[in-house]
């Protein structure tokens, strides 16, 4: 596995290895190749979940599980038809394949109540996706000062609409 997918994953809590015959069963099931570094990933640890990097969170599902919920989108299709969930930030944002049977596949992340047309490209590897999810530096004291700022105009707003 490459070594900055293994810094960037180091804080996260891994499961069994997935074996490369379920990950090439669930690529011909869904017309996908999977990219090569989330291959490598896969048959160390079947999915994983926590921290990535210095400020995203990723919760990457096991081969069943992708297998599972992606075939029961498939039966009864929805707004995100055509995209192959494979993860998710443990709240409103998904992690998907997108792309033709053939090509390589770009990676995207979706809001769960969106639709496909809202999908923002984040990569074609998991290196990509890991580094928009985790990249930059750790949070400094400047960006509690910032997001403080921002929060104290926001309730004074909020109080000056209510007052007027």
């Amino acid at each position: 596995m490459n070594s900055t997918v293994s810094d960037l994953t180091a804080k996260m809590a891994r499961r069994p290895p997935a074996s490369r015959d379920a990950l090439l069963k669930a690529s011909h099931e869904f017309g996908v190749s999977f990219p090569a570094d989330y291959v490598a990933f896969m048959v160390e640890s079947n999915g994983a979940t926590g921290r990535v990097g210095a400020r995203g969170y990723l919760d990457l599902w096991s081969v069943e599980y992708l297998t599972e919920c992606n075939r029961e989108e498939s039966q009864s299709p929805t707004t995100l038809s055509g995209l192959i969930v494979f993860g998710s930030d443990g709240g409103g944002e998904l992690y998907a394949l997108a792309g033709q049977p053939g090509e390589e596949a770009a990676i995207v992340e979706v809001p769960a109540v969106g639709e496909r047309s809202d999908a923002v490209p984040c990569g074609t590897t998991l290196l990509d996706l890991l580094q928009y999810l985790g990249g930059g530096e750790p949070f400094t004291s400047d960006d509690l000062a910032y997001g403080k700022a921002a929060s104290d105009r926001l309730v004074r707003d909020l109080s000056q609409d209510s007052e007027g």
